[in-house]
């Protein structure tokens, strides 16, 4: 089987499975008390050709990111990750871009919900919140630039003994 269509095949079982996971958290909105009147929650939807749109997006970005890749570091264009830890590794770099695609599509996802202004403005903020609390930077373990800042102080303070 050749590459484009495994990549078609992957592509396919991505969509379904990344729609029936947005059906099911769009679900589990209309459960959730989001501090309107009693018995009455705000429905939300999303409609099924702009999630479609946004998962054929997702996947083109994603294939591109993955080329990108392997002819070497992929480039990134965020301030947090603007060190040279992040340029100069290739993993961390990697990271970086498919945090940053997963993140851009989350938001669009919470951009294209259907449902009154109010609920619409607590989705966008919540999905914020866990985008940018979910960034790489965020974790000793895939920052290279604090990872290199703990090492030296590391040294630092051994050389002091």
């Amino acid at each position: 089987m050749n590459s484009e269509a495994l990549w078609a095949q992957g592509a396919q079982q991505f969509q379904q499975i990344f729609g029936d996971s947005w059906a099911k958290a769009l679900q589990s909105f209309q459960n959730l008390d989001l501090g309107g009147p009693p018995g009455k929650v705000p429905a939300v939807q999303l409609s099924p050709a702009k999630l479609q749109a946004l998962q054929e997006q997702y996947l083109k970005e994603a294939q591109a990111l993955w080329s990108q890749s392997l002819q070497g570091t992929p480039e990134v264009k965020d301030r947090r990750f603007s060190g040279d830890g992040w340029a100069s590794n290739p993993v961390a770099a990697f990271s970086a871009a498919a945090y940053l695609l997963n993140a851009r599509t989350l938001m669009q996802m919470a951009e294209a919900v259907q449902g009154d202004a109010k609920t619409k403005a607590r989705i966008r903020f919540a999905v914020q919140q866990f985008v940018d609390a979910a960034s790489p930077s965020n974790f000793l373990a895939m920052n290279p630039d604090a990872l290199q800042k703990a090492k030296d102080e590391l040294e630092l303070r051994v050389a002091e003994r």
